[in-house]
């Protein structure tokens, strides 16, 4: 998925199958900003340490909005056996 700020940098989430989180080949999700003349700015991978995905993304004000779903758990416990979440990076954060 894909959205543009109004700065015009273009913000790009995925997720891929990878050994990012304890060695285990798990689909890690990723936030990709490029600068308004195509150069890239930052990655950022995050997870819990089982099969998370990206589903999409919205940029307000400051922030960042991802969306997806995990077989793990953010915070607390996993209520089934894929639970939805929705992550908030500042522009601060994204490095």
């Amino acid at each position: 998925s894909a959205a543009v700020a109004n700065d015009g940098r273009l913000i790009i989430v995925g997720d891929i199958y990878s050994e990012i989180f304890d060695g285990d080949e798990l689909n890690s999700p990723f936030v990709r900003v490029y600068k308004a003349n195509g150069t890239a700015e930052s990655t950022r991978y995050f997870g819990t340490g089982a099969s998370d995905v990206c589903e999409g993304v919205a940029v307000q004000g400051d922030s960042i909005y991802v969306a997806g779903l995990t077989a793990g758990a953010f915070v607390g416990t996993n209520q089934g056996s894929i639970d939805a979440w929705l992550a908030r990076f500042p522009w601060s954060s994204v490095p």
